[in-house]
């Protein structure tokens, strides 16, 4: 997502949105359009496509990065939860904003496909994460797969992937109060 941010985007999220209603081939190239140039994907939309971008790239290596499901709701209410209240709120949405909008309503939050939560994420927040580690402990090997949770820093990361230990700690920045610096990028100006 942050990339689609970066990038001032909109179309990237029909681009997505196409991926939900494609057909399996379809869906592998569209995983390849949208992916080839980057080393790691993370977070959405990519979670909500597992499948495609596992059929896309079958030899990959998978971080299946794992929470306590209570703080885990604690933090989505206090951040992604928030981010349609934000835009509603805005007095001027831009492009990306409204293809934000449009990508939250119909995507993650709808009843219809091709929504991935079926309205459940606000109402269902610690089963939709069961649910969803679930699915991809059920879809990914288990040699391909790290079942990760930050806690456990560097050491069990970089012997998954491997590559030599940085020469830093481990960074600490996806929390609440970094998530919320970004609600100007996010919603414009209230």
């Amino acid at each position: 997502m942050s990339t689609i941010l970066a990038n001032q985007d909109p179309e990237e999220f029909v681009r997505w949105r196409n991926l939900s209603v494609a057909n399996d081939q379809a869906a592998v190239k569209t995983v390849h359009e949208l992916l080839d140039a980057y080393g790691a994907a993370l977070d959405y939309p990519m979670v909500m496509h597992s499948e495609a971008i596992y059929a896309a790239y079958p030899d990959a290596k998978y971080i299946l990065m794992t929470r306590d499901p209570v703080k885990w709701e604690t933090s989505m209410k206090a951040t992604i939860l928030k981010v349609p209240e934000w835009l509603q709120n805005s007095s001027n949405l831009s492009p990306l904003a409204l293809g934000l909008q449009k990508f939250i309503e119909m995507d993650m939050e709808g009843n219809q496909p091709p929504a991935f939560h079926h309205g459940r994420l606000y109402t269902h927040t610690q089963q939709e994460l069961l649910d969803h580690n679930a699915r991809i402990k059920a879809l990914i090997p288990p040699e391909k797969l790290l079942i990760y949770e930050v806690s456990d820093g560097w050491d069990k990361l970089v012997e998954f992937l491997g590559v030599p230990k940085p020469d830093l700690p481990f960074p600490h920045v996806n929390d609440t109060t970094q998530f919320q610096k970004v609600k100007g990028l996010i919603a414009g100006p209230s």
